[in-house]
């Protein structure tokens, strides 16, 4: 579904960059700038510039639902945005020749933005500090902060050019290089991370998708697999990942330089199956209903799915029999 952005969807074409939303207002970063949809399901307006005439990337948008306020990024500027719309900018704060490339609200008192060249942190009294910069760099795999977030454990991830770089307090800091999750000597520059309700990592970049599970305390990777563009399984438009994220009904969203995509998960109610329907043909229904795969990859991708949990042996068995 196409959403017109700007008078008559003048600014609908351009790659979006960021997406969230605050009291129920959407935001969206594109290449023409920041917008915010006036009412639910109406047109998108300009929040910065006001009025958009040449491109401003804007790679960030950021919701605080604490304070009530969208931070965003558009190209070298940073600002905040109520849900009404009143815009204030913290121009002076960052330095006028850096790239703000992401924006991470830990939480309503500490909000860190990443720059082309280091990481910045904003504290509530209205003060920035820098968190890392070429004098720190060994303490990151790369200071170009691409992208930042922070997990339900608290952790911070920070994908940059060269990898990844995990932060905990009690436990430091420690930098993971692609290769190392992939086991592959190929490197991605990590420009999406997210963590979904099953606790697996996903991790876009310049050369598709990694999936990966995480030891507790986030520093090794195993069970890692890569989505790229040829790959029967999920075939892709493009290897170059800009955001990734999951939504309220499990489903996996991937938008590429050359469009959005939906990668279909289902939850079951209390993790139940369906009684009367094999293993098989419980993974292979979503497939069937909201996919256009044919049906010999429907089943080459639900039997990989359940080779992925051990259970490919039981395929043909009733969810009373594994039980």
């Amino acid at each position: 579904v196409q959403v017109p952005v700007g008078e008559g969807g003048r600014f609908s074409n351009g790659a979006v960059y960021s997406i969230d939303d605050l009291d129920g207002v959407l935001f969206i970063g594109n290449e023409w700038g920041v917008w915010r949809q006036n009412g639910q399901g109406g047109d998108f307006v300009p929040v910065f510039p006001a009025t958009p005439g040449w491109p401003m990337p804007a790679r960030a948008v950021a919701a605080d639902r604490e304070g009530g306020r969208m931070w965003f990024s558009c190209v070298r500027q940073t600002g905040i945005c109520t849900a009404d719309g009143t815009v204030s900018m913290l121009n002076d704060r960052v330095p006028a020749s850096s790239d703000v490339q992401s924006i991470c609200v830990c939480s309503s008192d500490l909000v860190n933005i990443g720059t082309d060249g280091a990481l910045y942190s904003w504290r509530a009294d209205n003060t920035f500090t820098i968190k890392h910069d070429s004098r720190t760099t060994t303490s990151l795999a790369n200071n170009n902060i691409h992208a930042q977030f922070l997990d339900r454990d608290g952790n911070l991830w920070v994908g940059t050019d060269m990898g990844l770089s995990f932060s905990s307090s009690p436990h430091g800091r420690r930098i993971v290089q692609v290769s190392a999750i992939t086991g592959e000597s190929e490197g991605n520059l990590v420009s999406s991370i997210f963590k979904d309700s099953e606790d697996r990592f996903w991790m876009g970049g310049s050369d598709g998708i990694i999936r990966a599970n995480a030891t507790p305390r986030g520093v090794w990777f195993f069970s890692a697999r890569t989505y790229k563009d040829g790959n029967d399984e999920w075939r892709l438009p493009s290897n170059n990942i800009t955001f990734v994220c999951e939504d309220s009904r499990n489903n996996l969203w991937v938008s590429t330089n050359a469009e959005l995509c939906r990668k279909i998960g289902v939850m079951y109610q209390s993790g139940a199956l369906f009684g009367s329907m094999t293993l098989l043909e419980n993974v292979l229904l979503p497939l069937e209903e909201f996919t256009a795969m044919k049906a010999g990859a429907r089943r080459d991708l639900a039997m990989s799915l359940l080779k992925d949990v051990e259970l490919a042996d039981a395929a043909d068995k009733m969810p009373s029999e594994i039980s």
